[in-house]
C-alpha cells in the first residue's frame, strides 16, 4: 500500500504587499523530464494570487508532497536527508531549492497544498537505479520503495509445518524494484542449515525469468522447541553478496496455551464472567484451539503481588465456597459464567486456570496464563463502628471519634457521608459533615468545654439511616480542688471541685484545725443542683460561700475538708485544707 510523505515548508514574505487571495501554487521542476530515484531536481515554487501576480505577502505554511513518498529536500543540492522544515529559503512569494526523488514512479506528481485549498502539482517520470541489493517481504510486512528500511510492518507468527509465502525483491539503493535485469543475478531465502525447511523453489533466476520479484513457499520442518524465533536470509548467490534477513516467529500447532480472561472491575459479592481459552499460540494471543475439547478446566483466585492461593477463595453469589470451579471445554474455551462465581474481598486479583485433561499446557506453570488484574470493590455500606480515642478529659483536651462504614463482607466502604454533633452537652467538633476514606473511615476531633459536664457525640451515617453515640466526660481537673483559696467567707465563695467515676452518694465535712465540725453537705447519688453536677459521673463542683452549719460566717483561718464517696466500688474518703481569709 503506498503511503503519502507530506513535508512543510513555508513561503514567507520579504518585499510587497498583495491584497488578492492566495489562488494556488506554480511548481518548476529543473532537469530532464526522466531521472533515475536518488537524483536531487532543482525546484522553483511560486504563490499567486486571484489577480494572477505573485503573492509576496504569504506566510503559509504549506505541504509539499507526493503519493508514491520519498521526498527528501535541501536547498544546495547536497546530500541533506533533512525535512522540508529544516533547510528552507526564503524569498518575496518564492521558495527555491533541491528535492530528491528517491521513489520510482511514472509519473511521480509533486503537490503543493495549503491549508486554505490552493494546490499545484508538477511531474517528474522517476525510473529506479541498477541493482543493489535484495529484499524480501512476508505476511505482516509490506513493500516501501523509496525509503531507508524499504518495507513497513513486522512479520506475523508463522506455524511450524504450514507452508507460508516469502517474496524476494531485486531493489535498487533507495530500495525500489529494479527494471534492469544484470545477467547473473539469483537468489535464495532459507532460515539455517538445509534439513531446516523446505523451500521452493530451491533458488530463482531473475534474469532468466525476466522478474525482478521472486515468490518462494517455505516451511520449517521441525525446531528443538516452540516457540521458536529464525532468522530468514534473502542471499544473493552469483557474487553479489547481499543479504536480507529479518526475524521471524514460529509456533507449533501440537503445542497448547491455556490464559483466563475476567472482567478489570468488580464489586464484591457480584458475579463475574470468567472465560478460560486454550490456543496453540502463547498469550495474549486468543485464536482458539478448537480441537481442544471435553477436557475439564479448573481456576481459582490468586492474589497480586505474591501470586498466593486467595483467601476467602472464590465463592458463589449466594456465598457457598467454590474454591476449585471445574467446567469441561468446547471448542477451545471454557466459560464459567453461569456459575455465578465471584470474590468478596476488596483488593486485586487474578484468575489462574489450570487443565485436569491428559493435553500438556506449555505455559502450565508460568505466570502469563492468569487473568487480567481483577480489581475487586466494595459492596454499599451494610454496617458502621464507631470509637472513640478517650472517654475522659480534662478542659481543652481533644478525643478523636471514628466511624468505619463496612459493607456486608466487611470491607470499608469509602465515599460514605457521615454527619457529627453533640448532641447534649458542650465542646466542639473540627468537622460535621465529612465521607469516609479509603479505609472506610470518617473522623471528627472533640475538644472538651471549660465546664465539668458530660457530652454527647453522635454520628450518623446517611446511607443507612442509622447512628450511634458516644458519652465523653470533661472534668476541670482530676484532682479534689476548690478555687478560689484562700477566699473571703461571706464576700466571696469557693468551688470545691472533685471527679466522679460513676454516679454516686457524697458528703462533704468542714472541720476546724481543732477537729470541730464546721460545715457538712449530703449529696445524694446522681445529684444536679443550681445546674451543677454534685453527685453524677464526671466533674462535679459545690458553691460554699463561708457559711457554717449555724448559720454563722465561719472565721478566718486553715480548714479541713473532707470528701467521702460512695460507689459500685465502695467508700473512699479524699481530704485538703481550705482557708479562709479576712
Amino acid at each position: 500500500m503506498k503511503k503519502t510523505a507530506v513535508l512543510l515548508f513555508c513561503i514567507s514574505l520579504s518585499a510587497g504587499i498583495s491584497a488578492a487571495e492566495l489562488r494556488d501554487f506554480a511548481i518548476i521542476l529543473g532537469g530532464a523530464s526522466s531521472i533515475q530515484a536518488g537524483t536531487y531536481v532543482p525546484v522553483t515554487i511560486a504563490a499567486y494570487d486571484t489577480d494572477g501576480n505573485i503573492k509576496t505577502d504569504y506566510t503559509g505554511p504549506a505541504a509539499l508532497g507526493s503519493a508514491s513518498g520519498g521526498i527528501y529536500v535541501a536547498e544546495t543540492g547536497g546530500a541533506s536527508t533533512g525535512t522540508f522544515d529544516n533547510d528552507i529559503i526564503l524569498g518575496p512569494g518564492y521558495w527555491t531549492g533541491n528535492v530528491r526523488f528517491s521513489a520510482a514512479g511514472s509519473p511521480v506528481t509533486l503537490v503543493c497544498e495549503d491549508a486554505g485549498g490552493a494546490t499545484g502539482t508538477a511531474e517528474k517520470t522517476v525510473t529506479p537505479g541498477p541493482y543493489s541489493k535484495l529484499l524480501f517481504t512476508v505476511e505482516g510486512m509490506e513493500h516501501a520503495p523509496g525509503t531507508a528500511e524499504g518495507y513497513t510492518g513486522t512479520p506475523v507468527e508463522q506455524v511450524i509445518g504450514v507452508p507460508f509465502s516469502v517474496t524476494v525483491l531485486a531493489c535498487d539503493s533507495w530500495n525500489n524494484m529494479i527494471e534492469t535485469i544484470p545477467n547473473p543475478l539469483s537468489a535464495r531465502i532459507y532460515a539455517g542449515p538445509s534439513d531446516r525447511e523446505t523451500v521452493v523453489p530451491a533458488s530463482f533466476d531473475f534474469y532468466a525469468e525476466s522478474s525482478a520479484s521472486a515468490l518462494f513457499t517455505m516451511t520449517i520442518n521441525s525446531a528443538p522447541s516452540s516457540p521458536i524465533t529464525y532468522s530468514l536470509t534473502a542471499e544473493d548467490i552469483t557474487g553479489g553478496g547481499s543479504k536480507f534477513f529479518k526475524d521471524v516467529l514460529f509456533l507449533n500447532l501440537t503445542d497448547f496455551y491455556i490464559s483466563a480472561a475476567a472482567p478489570q472491575v468488580i464489586t464484591a459479592g457480584q458475579p463475574m464472567a470468567i472465560t478460560v481459552n486454550v490456543s496453540h499460540f502463547p498469550p495474549p494471543d486468543l485464536t482458539l484451539a478448537e480441537e481442544f475439547t471435553l477436557e475439564t478446566i479448573e481456576i481459582k483466585a490468586v492474589t497480586e503481588p505474591d501470586r498466593a492461593d486467595a483467601n476467602p477463595p472464590l465463592c458463589t453469589v449466594d456465598l457457598v465456597s467454590y474454591p476449585l470451579p471445574q467446567i469441561a471445554a468446547i471448542d477451545g474455551r471454557a466459560v464459567f459464567t453461569g456459575l455465578n462465581l465471584t470474590y468478596t474481598k476488596t483488593g486485586t486479583i487474578r484468575i489462574r486456570p489450570r487443565n485436569l485433561g491428559p493435553t500438556a499446557m506449555i505455559n502450565a506453570n508460568n505466570n502469563n496464563r492468569d487473568s487480567n488484574y481483577i480489581t475487586v470493590i466494595a459492596d454499599s455500606p451494610d454496617s458502621f463502628t464507631y470509637t472513640q480515642s478517650a472517654e475522659r478529659l480534662s478542659k481543652g483536651e481533644q478525643a478523636s471519634f471514628t466511624v468505619t462504614v463496612f459493607d456486608r463482607f466487611y470491607n470499608p466502604v469509602s465515599g460514605t457521608a457521615v454527619v457529627f454533633a453533640v448532641t447534649e452537652g458542650m465542646g466542639t467538633l473540627n468537622v460535621t459533615s465529612t465521607a469516609t476514606d479509603v479505609y472506610g473511615r470518617a473522623v471528627s476531633v472533640f475538644t472538651a468545654p471549660q465546664a465539668n459536664c458530660s457530652s454527647i457525640v453522635q454520628a450518623y451515617v446517611s446511607e443507612l439511616s442509622e447512628y450511634a453515640e458516644r458519652t465523653v466526660i470533661t472534668t476541670l481537673t482530676e484532682k479534689f480542688e476548690n478555687w478560689p483559696n484562700p477566699f473571703i467567707a461571706g464576700r466571696q465563695e469557693t468551688s470545691i471541685h472533685y471527679a466522679l467515676d460513676e454516679d454516686s452518694a457524697v458528703k462533704l465535712r468542714l472541720y476546724s484545725m481543732f477537729g470541730r465540725l464546721v460545715w457538712s453537705k449530703d449529696i445524694p447519688k446522681g445529684h444536679i443542683e443550681a445546674g451543677d453536677n454534685q453527685g453524677v459521673a464526671g466533674g462535679n463542683t459545690v458553691r460554699w460561700n463561708g457559711m457554717g452549719d449555724l448559720g454563722i460566717t465561719v472565721g478566718a483561718g486553715l480548714y479541713v475538708l473532707k470528701l467521702e464517696i460512695k460507689d459500685s466500688k465502695g467508700t473512699r474518703v479524699l481530704s485538703r485544707k481550705i482557708a479562709v481569709a479576712k
